[in-house]
């Protein structure tokens, strides 16, 4: 699941009653795909998909809901989710919010996320590489629980 999947996904979860499944909407714009080819073991992770994200929510009942809470729902998805921003150098989220009645307001997240593009090895997969074959895949990272150092000039 991409980022902006997950974010739209948690947004939408969190704003129910107040926000219902066709008034909130989101798309992809300006991607740049940045070709890495990390082996990470179980997969490679075969590139990068950086882009600019738009979330619209609309007929928000900002009377009922402080549209301010989403601003803060915001923040804490990123921050929980290792949002990137310093190490690919991601522009801080731009949001307008524009009352459109007494009752609703709209509002437009703009957000900078990146994606990898994991493959995994599968002869039913459709992605030809180094002449096998693979399918697109979250690929989990295993990270060491322990390390044993040894100084060889001590025996």
């Amino acid at each position: 699941m991409s980022q902006l999947n997950a974010l739209t996904l948690h947004l939408l979860n969190t704003l129910k009653p107040y926000v219902k499944p066709n008034d909130i909407d989101a798309w992809q714009t300006d991607g740049q795909l940045h070709i890495i080819q990390d082996d990470l073991g179980e997969g490679i992770n075969i590139a990068k998909w950086r882009h600019s994200a738009v979330i619209a929510i609309e007929r928000l009942p900002h009377t009922k809901f402080n549209p301010y809470t989403i601003l803060a729902i915001l923040a804490a998805w990123l921050s929980d989710n290792d949002w990137p921003q310093e190490e690919y150098g991601l522009s801080e989220p731009a949001i307008d919010i524009d009352i459109i009645s007494d009752d609703h307001a709209q509002m437009i997240i703009n957000i900078d996320l990146v994606d990898d593009l994991g493959i995994v090895e599968d002869e039913q997969g459709n992605i030809p590489y180094m002449g096998k074959k693979y399918r697109l895949e979250n690929i989990p990272i295993n990270w060491a629980e322990q390390v044993e150092l040894l100084n060889r000039g001590e025996q």
